[in-house]
């Protein structure tokens, strides 16, 4: 059960009360789980790739076996204060878009499970996709790249420097 509990957390602090019998709810259920397991929350549930984009079996077996504390969001984890301002990204970025969600994470998947890259895997989900316009592709495939693309600290540190360059000279100028 405990398991189940850490994901009911996430969506506690998401604020999302899923419907688990609403296919709907459920995909937006297994597309947060597989963004928030690529970006370092682990939940315990691994998703693997299939026709609907990454989903992970146990999950939804847990989903319809723990259906009441599931709908009403009861658990007894909390998250520590890095997961929850990841979830909130996570909300701020994708809210509960099913779509966004179903382009961004099997965007995510490929990219970084599978490690294709960046363009070809934006074919790939073109092709597994095609049911999605190109414009919804692009905002699912935005917003993936948005919340799982971290700049490296030697890119800080670069913009930093530069940017302190930048003031000092101003300041002799002036």
């Amino acid at each position: 059960m405990h398991k189940i509990n850490r994901v009911i957390a996430l969506f506690k602090e998401l604020k999302f009360t899923p419907a688990v019998d609403e296919f709907q709810d459920r995909l937006i259920a297994q597309k947060v789980n597989c963004l928030l397991n690529l970006s370092g929350i682990k939940t315990g549930y691994e998703c693997h790739l299939y026709i609907r984009g990454p989903y992970s079996p146990d999950l939804a077996d847990a989903l319809f076996t723990h259906k009441e504390h599931v709908e009403n969001l009861l658990t007894d984890v909390s998250l520590t204060d890095s997961e929850k301002q990841k979830v909130r990204e996570l909300k701020s970025i994708f809210d509960t878009n099913a779509s966004h969600l179903e382009i961004g994470s099997t965007y995510a998947y490929l990219t970084i499970k599978d490690g294709i890259p960046p363009l070809e895997a934006v074919r790939k989900v073109k092709a597994m996709k095609s049911f999605f316009t190109e414009a919804q592709i692009a905002v699912g495939v935005s917003k993936a790249k948005e919340f799982l693309s971290k700049p490296s600290k030697e890119l800080v540190d670069e913009v930093i420097a530069e940017s302190d360059m930048w003031k000092n000279a101003q300041s002799h100028n002036t």
